[in-house]
């Protein structure tokens, strides 16, 4: 299952070079539709996605690639001191580019 996202172009130059292997989302109503399995309004899961397509920007001309999606979580964020706060953010652990394509 491959699932779509934009993204920075400076981060995607990051994630075709390897520096950058996960991307961050903020737990939102947007991207929950688009990452959990839902039933109703409960999540029950998060969507077998394999691939993700980045791209970087909003023209029919932008910047994209396809990327592996090894993994997807949710994680908690954490205050300097190390405490747990009530919000939250996806994970996605990225492996290798599968494609790119930079239309001119």
């Amino acid at each position: 299952m491959r699932t779509t996202l934009r993204i920075k172009k400076v981060y995607l130059d990051e994630i075709l070079t390897y520096k950058k292997t996960e991307e961050y989302r903020d737990f939102t109503q947007y991207y929950v539709s688009r990452l959990c399995e839902k039933v109703g309004d409960e999540v029950t899961g998060i969507k077998p996605i394999t691939e993700v397509c980045l791209i970087a920007g909003y023209a029919a001309n932008s910047p994209r690639a396809v990327v592996e999606v090894k993994e997807i979580t949710v994680d908690q964020y954490v205050d300097d001191n190390d405490n747990l706060i009530d919000d939250y953010y996806f994970t996605i652990f990225l492996g290798k580019v599968l494609e790119t394509n930079f239309l001119d």
